[in-house]
């Protein structure tokens, strides 16, 4: 089997980006409960960056959200972040002011028009 590999010209980038200095990056979420919300975290932490790619502002998702609406997902006990995606796309996501982070389950309270994103 032959394999090809694209080659990347990397003349023009440049070699340190501080993404926190452009805003591109949200605060850390400390999480000290015992919620396994790492891949919730990482699907909305990628929503956050394309926005702020497309848009040039950020605003903190929520990702309590997706613990508790994203129902092809476990919540606290595990996730996929493609399922959290998709759910995303039905479901524009709450800031994270509005539906905020408390590393527990609890009942969906999706707001539909609160959603932004």
């Amino acid at each position: 089997m032959q394999h090809h590999y694209a080659r990347l010209n990397t003349e023009h980038i440049p070699h340190y980006v501080n993404w926190l200095e452009h805003g591109a990056v949200s605060k850390v979420r400390h999480d000290l409960s015992t919620c396994s919300a790492s891949w919730a975290h990482a699907a909305v932490d990628a929503i956050e960056g394309d926005i702020f790619l497309k848009t040039g502002t950020m605003e903190p998702l929520s990702v309590q959200q997706i613990l508790d609406c994203d129902h092809y997902s476990w919540g606290c006990h595990g996730g996929l972040y493609t399922n959290a995606f998709e759910y995303a796309i039905q479901n524009p996501l709450m800031t994270e002011k509005d539906y905020g982070y408390t590393g527990k389950p609890q009942a969906c309270a999706y707001d539909k028009t609160k959603g932004k994103a």
